[in-house]
């Protein structure tokens, strides 16, 4: 940051004044335009102004400032600032912004050039989201945390990763059209996740985007503000509206705004003559900052109302084009073309960006003084810093040795140059006495005597100062004697102090006295100071009524009438005791020059090791203990301790002195100035984003390793390497915390554990959900424990199991002779059943053709007696004899074939498989079948021609034919058609009910009746044996035939299909592989 220069001032002053006869006089400003004279303000809410009446012109009030603001020695600085600055290195989508805004959640959406994408910021992480193929300007996001932007021809709404437009043509007036396609989109606000308010010139409007409608909530006519200009939400609910001529507030929730809603006005005074209020900013309190157009309209400058007055502020030379309040009353920010200033009262202060060459492109501004701006370098996020230095107005920033308030409250503060008082708005100097020699030793500071003032205490010296009339008076002892040290308050108004005697009586000896600021008295339940070793810096009284003494050589206790001075074979090894402090369970702590110790009762420890000179023990109402030392400010919270330096805000390292003042805030006096401590600058915890896990290998067996952390404060206010970390092992207790980002893991068992992780920052925020993550711990198996004793022990089983088998092997050896022969015998016995079982089955096939064979016989033989008959009557007709015997050799050929067909199906089967023809065993099996059972059932052959070879039993494949033939023949009742066919398979079918061998090529032989079909509760049976559906029929079977069919079959290698259906027939075939396979 930078002040302006004296010639800098003198220059805007002769820009704007003309100085004649000692008097200001100011050029002359065009009026702004008159209201109409009909116009009426509806109830406007006009406070006190806070400007002279008396000047009429914003010129006049202008200048005023101006002069002020020159009249200024010693300007005040900005306070503090934790500044963040985000590039396309820390993952924006690109450093150029040109837009930016903040919504109710949290967020920061960017848009960039022409990059295709926004960023969206959580403090965390940087999130990308594509952006339309439309331009558009600033994207505002609902509380749903929809995204909404407004394109030349409407509103765009992202849904997921696609943007969805909706087209407002047919709602909109052609002059509103056209502010849309020239660039000028209208200000929008998000109310719900489907509805959007639009502030047009003329209208404010309320958008249904599921709905496509648009509602008008109020006209511009209708209000006094003229042409709105923006809108923004307000923060209690309900809208702020910026117009020509003022401000309006719409009451209510966003998400239930309607043309119901009432209006209230606030309108600057008429002699303002404000106009073309713009980018409204509500502050925290309530109040409204506006950049607004002067009288003119040639210049811009801010306008603040903060709910009953109006504030008018200007930078001399340029325009405003960015206006918003601070944290504090009273001060406020602007954005120039490319300058940020800042201001309290008549102080205006360019600062600075972290940046080289920042065009500040946008502006967006969130709650407790913090605020983003867009530039093409990237995005800069500026908040007030948790360590506030005070700016005391000095060139040079010099150290505070002691800070102490007054009877009334009024902080003050010791340095070199004088002593310091905090005011409202600035610190402001009391020189030190004439004589005062500000040479500071341990000790040495303010000490607050009441109603009496302050004690000061420098080298030996003692002054007391009045507050209320600015006075120092030196404090005389009146023996003679001199103040060495004040050893702490005893009250509010009397302080414990030693006194020395003067160098002529150096035989008496030191004396512990009080002071109240007035008088000395003694101090008579303190304990002699004679005896005590070396230079004093304490005494104290805890609470069991035990008296401590803080000396150079160390502590001493008070007991049994003289002091007990403790030493390294007590634990304490510490350079000295130099502050005291007792806890609530007798826990004493002391500080000396390098370290905090502990005292339990009985022995020293170490607490808190590392320091650089301690110069302050201090513990607060939180209950917390801060230490003030040369290296750093270091607080014990939370059961541990941190420290704090110059990356968490403190302007020096070397800190000299802690201070908690009436309202409980905390300042701090470092070598660079005091500093306040503001918490609430920072109330969002850290987050842990990843952890990752890292086995070592173990010589022991056990395992170990390392669990790596990244964490990430929100928005950095702690930098990464400045968080601290606690875990817990498998819902184990949490750890101390430590500044480590790797957790160091030993002894773990092998399988699966669980680690949970928390981050704080170094302004104590913790990480409300620590994650978890789960990790897998493996060793070699010759290293764990487990699995070596597990392998003994199966060893030593498999050894039991081996000895038994052993033994189980050698009895079943023995038996497996018996085994194997009972086996044979079994198999011979079922064979020859199984054969007995097919003989059977084929000797009732046989009884059953006997029947029609004999009738066909019958007939033979009646033919051959009449042809003899014949013969023998006409033994002379030659012909007739030679025709008779000729038929009578025919029916003897025919009468032998059939005999030598059932002598050949009688005889025992032959199993043997061979190649042979299939169209000849079909028809030799066919030729068995007798007149009389063709003449009842037609038997139809259809006979594929050139089949090739089949593997086959022929005894066995004509004894399955004859039951198929037979089984067709009484599912028909004896009447109907069986057709047996033969054919070639391209490819086996499906649902088979025994699937064939495999084979290069199948042949199939069906047959087909027309029958009642088979029921589908039955078909699964059919091939079991003794089942039968006879039973109650006239031809009752004993339900073998279909089972001898399945059996040999199967023996065969051969496949089974059924296809039936109630009332349609069945059809059986028998799937036979080819011989050339």
């Amino acid at each position: 940051m930078r002040r302006c220069s004296a010639i800098a001032r003198l220059r805007l002053v002769a820009q704007v004044f003309n100085l004649r006869d000692r008097r200001l006089s100011v050029g002359s400003v065009p009026a702004r335009p008159q209201r109409p004279a009909d116009w009426k303000p509806a109830r406007p809410q006009l406070g006190s102004l806070r400007y002279d009446r008396s000047l009429r012109s914003w010129s006049q009030i202008s200048g005023l400032a101006l002069a002020l603001w020159l009249a200024r020695a010693n300007a005040a600085e900005p306070p503090s600032a934790h500044w963040r600055v985000y590039r396309a290195a820390d993952g924006l989508a690109e450093s150029l912004c040109t837009a930016i805004t903040t919504s109710p959640r949290g967020m920061v959406w960017i848009t960039h050039g022409e990059v295709g994408a926004l960023s969206g910021l959580d403090g965390y992480t940087v999130q990308r989201v594509p952006t339309p193929p439309e331009r558009i300007a600033r994207v505002h996001q609902s509380r749903a945390g929809r995204l909404w932007a407004m394109y030349p021809d409407g509103a765009l709404g992202l849904t997921g990763e696609e943007w969805t437009r909706y087209p407002l043509t047919r709602h909109l007036t052609p002059a509103e059209m056209n502010l849309l396609r020239a660039g000028r989109p209208p200000a929008i606000v998000p109310a719900e996740e489907d509805r959007l308010l639009i502030a047009l010139p003329e209208r404010l409007v309320l958008f249904r985007a599921v709905e496509d409608s648009l509602t008008v909530l109020r006209a511009a006519r209708q209000t006094p503000l003229g042409r709105f200009q923006e809108i923004i939400p307000a923060a209690s609910g309900g809208l702020w509206v910026a117009g020509d001529h003022g401000l309006g507030r719409v009451l209510g929730p966003l998400r239930r705004l309607g043309p119901e809603a009432e209006w209230r006005f606030h309108l600057p005074p008429p002699d303002l003559a404000l106009g073309a209020l713009s980018r409204p900013v509500e502050d925290d309190d309530g109040g409204v900052t506006c950049v607004v157009e002067l009288a003119g309209g040639e210049r811009r400058g801010l306008a603040h109302f903060n709910g009953t007055q109006w504030q008018v502020h200007t930078v001399p030379g340029e325009n405003i084009r960015f206006a918003w309040r601070g944290p504090a009353a009273g001060t406020f920010w602007t954005v120039t073309l490319n300058r940020l200033y800042w201001f309290a009262g008549t102080n205006l202060i360019e600062v600075r960006l972290p940046l080289s060459l920042a065009q500040i492109r946008d502006v967006a501004v969130q709650r407790r003084g913090v605020f983003w701006l867009a530039t093409r370098e990237g995005a800069v996020r500026h908040a007030p810093a948790a360590w506030r230095r005070a700016d005391t107005g000095a060139e040079t920033p010099e150290p505070f040795h002691s800070l102490a308030e007054d009877s009334v409250g009024q902080l003050w503060g010791a340095a070199d140059s004088g002593l310091w008082r905090r005011g409202e708005a600035e610190w402001s100097r009391v020189d030190w006495p004439s004589g005062f020699e500000p040479a500071w030793q341990t000790g040495d500071g303010l000490w607050p005597l009441g109603e009496a003032g302050l004690l000061v205490t420098a080298g030996g010296q003692a002054w007391r100062f009045d507050p209320s009339t600015r006075r120092f008076e030196r404090v005389v002892h009146p023996e003679g004697r001199l103040v060495a040290r004040v050893l702490r308050r005893l009250d509010d108004q009397t302080v414990g102090i030693l006194t020395r005697p003067p160098p002529e009586r150096s035989e008496q000896n030191p004396r512990f006295e009080r002071f109240d600021g007035r008088s000395f008295s003694p101090w008579p339940e303190a304990p002699p100071a004679g005896g005590a070793e070396g230079e004093i810096f304490f005494l104290a009284r805890a609470r069991n009524g035990d008296w401590w003494l803080g000396t150079s050589v160390g502590p001493a206790w008070w007991r049994e009438g003289r002091w007990q001075f403790f030493g390294p074979a007590d634990g304490y090894t510490g350079d000295g005791a130099l502050a005291w402090l007792e806890f609530e369970d007798g826990r004493v702590w002391c500080a000396s020059l390098n370290r905090v110790l502990e005292f339990d009762g009985r022995r020293w420890t170490v607490v808190l090791p590392a320091l650089d000179h301690v110069n302050a023990l201090v513990r607060v109402s939180d209950g917390s203990v801060w230490v003030a030392a040369n290296n750093g400010l270091f607080r014990f919270y939370r059961g541990t301790w941190l420290d704090v330096g110059v990356p968490e805000g403190l302007p020096a390292s070397a800190v000299t002195c802690v201070h908690e003042d009436r309202q409980r805030r905390l300042w701090a006096g470092t070598t660079a100035g005091p500093v306040e401590y503001l918490p609430r600058a920072d109330f969002d915890p850290p987050r842990t984003l990843s952890m990752e896990w890292q086995q070592e290998a173990s010589a022991t067996g056990e395992g170990s390793g390392t669990i790596t952390i990244r964490a990430r404060d929100r928005w950095q206010f702690t930098p990464d390497d400045r968080l601290v970390f606690a875990h817990r092992l498998d819902e184990g207790e949490w750890s101390a915390w430590s500044p480590e980002p790797v957790v160091r893991l030993r002894g773990l068992a092998q399988g699966r554990h669980r680690i949970e992780v928390r981050a704080m920052d170094r302004n104590w925020n913790v990480e409300l959900n620590p994650p978890g993550f789960d990790f897998r711990v493996l060793v070699p198996w010759y290293r764990d424990r487990r699995v070596v004793l597990a392998g003994l022990l199966g060893l030593a089983l498999a050894l039991a199991a081996a000895s038994v088998a052993v033994n189980r092997h050698l009895r079943l050896r023995r038996s497996y002779a018996d085994v194997e022969r009972l086996v044979e015998e079994r198999t011979r016995e079922l064979r020859r059943a199984t054969d007995a079982l097919a003989q059977s089955q084929k000797m009732t096939a046989l009884g059953t053709l006997a029947a029609g064979i004999a009738h066909d016989f019958n007939n033979l033989l009646s033919i051959i007696k009449g042809s003899a008959q014949i013969i023998a009557a006409h033994p002379d007709d030659r012909e007739k004899v030679l025709t008779r015997v000729s038929r009578i050799l025919t029916m003897v050929d025919q009468a032998g074939d059939v005999v030598k067909a059932l002598l050949g199906f009688g005889t025992a089967t032959d199993r043997t498989v061979q190649p042979c023809d299939l169209n000849e065993i079909v028809t030799r099996t066919v030729r068995l079948l007798s007149d009389r059972f063709r003449r009842e059932v037609e038997v139809r052959l259809a006979l594929a021609p050139n089949l090739p070879r089949v593997l086959a039993a022929p005894d066995l494949v004509q004894q399955i034919l004859l039951n198929l033939i037979f089984n067709g023949a009484d599912a028909m009742d004896g009447r109907g058609v069986i057709e047996v066919a033969t054919a070639r398979l391209a490819e086996l079918p499906r649902d088979l009910a025994l699937a064939p061998r495999p084979a290069g090529g199948n042949v199939r032989v069906s047959v087909r009746d027309t029958g009642c079909g088979i029921a589908p509760d039955v078909l699964p049976r059919i091939f079991e044996p003794f089942f039968t559906t006879k039973a109650q029929s006239g031809r009752p079977g004993r339900g073998l035939g279909l089972y001898m069919v399945y059996q040999f079959a199967r023996e065969m290698g051969h496949g089974l299909h059924v296809e039936t259906a109630p009332g349609q027939g069945s059809t059986f075939s028998l799937i036979l592989p080819g011989a050339e396979a």
